[in-house]
Order: structure tokens, then C-alpha cells, then sequence
């Protein structure tokens, strides 16, 4: 999205964040899930944080399922 600040993707927790959606989309649940932990690790925003949670224990959750 080009509507987005600048600034955003400098922001490695972002980047990985999109990373780990593209890997949820092409199926690759494991690669989500180390991309959404790493998203995790360094952002300092808590909404943020509480979203990337949400996503991790949701793919922990399909992975245990396996």
C-alpha cells in the first residue's frame, strides 16, 4: 500500500509482519509463524504486539494440530 508512511518500511517488524502473510497465503504455515515471532521481537507497539500474539498462538495452534 503506497498510502502508507515512508518510514513504515524501514521498520523490520513490518516487514516481517508482511512476510509472514505471504507465507500464511501460500500455505506455509511454519515460515508465518518464525516471520510473525520475529515481527514480535521488534516491534515496541503494543497493539502491535497483542496482533502478532494472536497470530503466533494461531498458527501454534494449526501447527500442534498436524
Amino acid at each position: 500500500d503506497m498510502a502508507l508512511p515512508q518510514n513504515l518500511f524501514s521498520d523490520s517488524g513490518y516487514m516481517f509482519s508482511k512476510m509472514a502473510e505471504i507465507s500464511c497465503r501460500l500455505g506455509d504455515q511454519t515460515k508465518a509463524l518464525d516471520y510473525y515471532r520475529r515481527a514480535y521481537e521488534l516491534t515496541s507497539d503494543v497493539n502491535l504486539r497483542n496482533f502478532y500474539q494472536q497470530k503466533i498462538l494461531a498458527l501454534s495452534f494449526m501447527n500442534n494440530d498436524e
